[in-house]
């Protein structure tokens, strides 16, 4: 079932009993939007604490906090900044070779911005999903 506008639904249901008498429900249900995503390293989000060697290696992903189904989010592309450094763009969920370049230059204490996360659903890749809020990483070392 796909529903289309509006916030309600009514969805009607028939069968037969064994003894073939005739019955049919009626249930409304409420439509509630797809939330905005939370961006994730490490599958945490928001300020996360991490070492330059693990940020490196680590996955850029997104999802959604308190959903009632899994949808999969497969992130397309984002951007990396580093203080004192221009943004880099990266495709893909991995710090590229620019990307790791850049965090090796960074100073423990630092904190580097991973922002504008772009992320698909591969069952309906044509979905918009609401802006995605940003992961701030503190480097431990």
């Amino acid at each position: 079932m796909t529903p289309g506008k509006g916030r309600e639904i009514t969805i009607s249901a028939s069968g037969s009993m064994p003894d073939g008498q005739k019955i049919t429900t009626t249930t409304k249900f409420r439509i509630k939007d797809i939330p905005a995503p939370q961006g994730t390293v490490r599958k945490q989000s928001g300020s996360v604490t991490i070492p330059k060697s693990s940020l490196a290696i680590s996955s850029v992903g997104a999802m959604l906090e308190d959903f009632d189904f899994d949808i999969t989010l497969k992130t397309v592309s984002f951007k990396f900044k580093v203080p004192g450094q221009p943004t880099i763009n990266i495709k893909g969920n991995k710090l590229d070779a620019r990307a790791k370049s850049a965090l090796k230059r960074a100073k423990a204490g630092q904190s580097v911005q991973i922002f504008d996360i772009k992320v698909v659903n591969p069952k309906n890749p044509s979905y918009k999903f609401k802006k995605i809020s940003p992961v701030i990483c503190e480097l431990v070392n």
